[in-house]
């Protein structure tokens, strides 16, 4: 009988650890487009989670990686680390509180301007 993957959730803290301590990491960031552009963190790669749904096969996620999925709060990457782990890729991580929580670690941003950050905090109240 195969053993169904499973993904673990981690504290944005044990991300930022992992970031920091090992090489293979593939960020993926399945916020919209526009969000990912207001601030993501730098080598974060930005597929929607709307594209995964429909599939990952032609998708450019690696399988032989650790991956660390991201979106504004954690409920989407939730979805998609499910989504992952069922098509058997075996190192997912949903990173809890996504990326309102990463902002109050204060890691790694983009800068934005006043407007943009405006803009951003209204989506997230």
């Amino acid at each position: 009988m195969e053993q169904k993957s499973v993904f673990k959730s981690i504290p944005v803290g044990q991300a930022k650890t992992i970031l920091e301590q090992e090489k293979n990491i593939y960020i993926l960031d399945v916020r919209t487009k526009e969000e990912y552009d207001l601030w993501h963190i730098d080598t974060a790669t930005n597929i929607p989670h709307t594209e995964i749904q429909q599939g990952t096969d032609t998708l450019p996620i690696p399988k032989d990686q650790t991956i660390l999925i991201m979106c504004k709060s954690g409920g989407r990457s939730s979805f998609v680390a499910e989504i992952l782990a069922e098509r058997g890729y075996s190192e997912v991580y949903n990173v809890e509180g996504g990326y309102i929580a990463w902002n109050k670690l204060l890691f790694t941003r983009k800068e934005i301007t006043k407007e943009e950050f405006d803009q951003h905090r209204r989506e997230l109240l």
